[in-house]
């Protein structure tokens, strides 16, 4: 099956229950800029127009759907697929293991990280995104091309949707299930980016951590 999800693939596309109706979906294709030898993931709102300016305003989360409308849309659009927006009070990061995918073996090490989460393919077909409970930062690594690069996201930016879960994953059972942030995962966090994720509070019930000013923030979006 190809990594990059295509119209005839959106009727099948799905994700985690736990993460269907969080209203943070978009949908997005891909655009090629001047100069830039890969084409963007460019982001858009069902409604219509690019995501962009500041993020996790209430102007910006009124234009974010549930995961079922943003899979309509995209369907009815010609997009190329769906995106996940992360908002603090979602609870949830996104890991983005990059170039770890060589001759269509995954790295043991993010296969061994990844086993017990919702985890899958990245459209490039050479990368892993997985989903976790928690807040690990937003955070970005890149090493040396013998090793893979790390980026997580937790409150803000956004991530593709393909639906090619790995085949571990499957496996274990754990395609519709999304894991609390593992210790070695804040190992791997510590490592990458030199500091400490061991205060982190990882559940898998969410939301979780909401801060007096995340509330407010999210009920001023209410009518």
């Amino acid at each position: 099956m190809s990594t990059v999800m295509s119209i005839k693939h959106l009727a099948h596309l799905d994700c985690p229950d736990v993460m269907k109706d969080l209203p943070g979906w978009l949908v997005w294709k891909l655009e090629q800029f001047e100069g830039e030898a890969k084409p963007r993931k460019v982001p858009y709102y069902v409604i219509g127009g690019r995501r962009q300016g500041p993020q996790g305003t209430r102007e910006d989360r009124a234009r974010l759907v549930t995961f079922n409308d943003a899979r309509a849309a995209a369907a009815r659009g010609g997009f190329a697929g769906v995106g996940f927006a992360l908002m603090p009070e979602f609870n949830i990061v996104a890991l983005d293991f990059d170039n770890c995918i060589v001759d269509g073996k995954i790295n043991q090490q993010v296969a061994d990280l990844v086993s017990d989460t919702y985890a899958e393919i990245s459209p490039s077909g050479k990368g892993v995104r997985a989903f976790m409970v928690g807040d690990l930062g937003n955070k970005k690594s890149h090493l040396d091309a013998s090793q893979y690069g790390f980026e997580t996201f937790s409150t803000k930016g956004y991530v593709t949707l393909t639906g090619n879960v790995l085949d571990i994953c499957e496996v274990l059972g754990n395609d519709n299930y999304v894991a609390p942030a593992s210790k070695e995962i804040k190992a791997l966090c510590a490592l990458r980016f030199g500091e400490s994720r061991d205060d982190l509070e990882s559940s898998d019930k969410l939301p979780l951590n909401l801060k007096p000013e995340i509330l407010r923030e999210a009920l001023d979006v209410l009518d």
